[in-house]
């Protein structure tokens, strides 16, 4: 893959999270169809992931991933940043549950440690942490709540949430993973790890 082409582009990613998610070995064609790229991408996408041993080709031609997390903590990060992503930080008043609830309200899709507690019973979140499209304009209407002991990070659409929600309301298993990889917190994403490809973080 050409170094000017990033792996957390709209295309690259869909690619590569298909190809992540895939529980059966696949070909290029088949990639491309479920990420809704064109082959000719997927065929540069899976070179690179063959070319970085992240791929392998099986004797009939179809392809499959090893080492899922060993592409998400060696890549991910280098190219991609959640401080970078973060547009609003403040604090305000009102419950965890409360305020988290009254964001997706409003067309926040709760993330990082925030969707990774919703998963598991043990982990638990002390900020809420959210995506919106236009996050400037979602902080204006908790001002009113400013003041308060609880954090709040609004992230900006880095990279499409499409194929990434989960009941409307968090993003999925695998972006939280991602998510929680780039922003240095791989520890949250421990039970998110093992119920996707069975790896248990010490």
């Amino acid at each position: 893959m050409p170094s000017t082409t990033s792996i957390t582009s709209p295309v690259n990613y869909r690619l590569v999270r298909e190809a992540l998610l895939a529980e059966d070995p696949f070909t290029q064609t088949e990639l491309a169809e479920r990420a809704e790229a064109s082959v000719s991408q997927a065929n540069r996408m899976v070179q690179w992931l063959v070319d970085k041993r992240h791929a392998e080709r099986g004797p009939d031609g179809r392809y499959r991933t090893k080492g899922a997390l060993g592409l998400l903590t060696s890549v991910f990060p280098y190219q991609r940043t959640m401080s970078d992503a973060c547009s609003v930080e403040l604090r305000v008043r009102g419950t965890k549950d409360e305020v988290k609830d009254s964001l997706v309200e409003a067309g926040g899709i709760v993330c990082l440690e925030s969707a990774a507690e919703e998963y598991g019973e043990f982990f638990r979140s002390d900020r809420v942490c959210i995506y919106h499209e236009t996050p400037n304009e979602i902080a204006e209407g908790l001002k009113p709540h400013e003041g308060g002991a609880l954090p709040v990070a609004i992230y900006r659409l880095d990279i499409p949430l499409v194929g990434d929600i989960e009941q409307g309301r968090r993003t999925t298993p695998f972006r939280t993973v991602v998510d929680l990889t780039c922003d240095g917190k791989l520890y949250a994403a421990k039970d998110l790890i093992k119920e996707l490809w069975g790896v248990v973080l010490d």
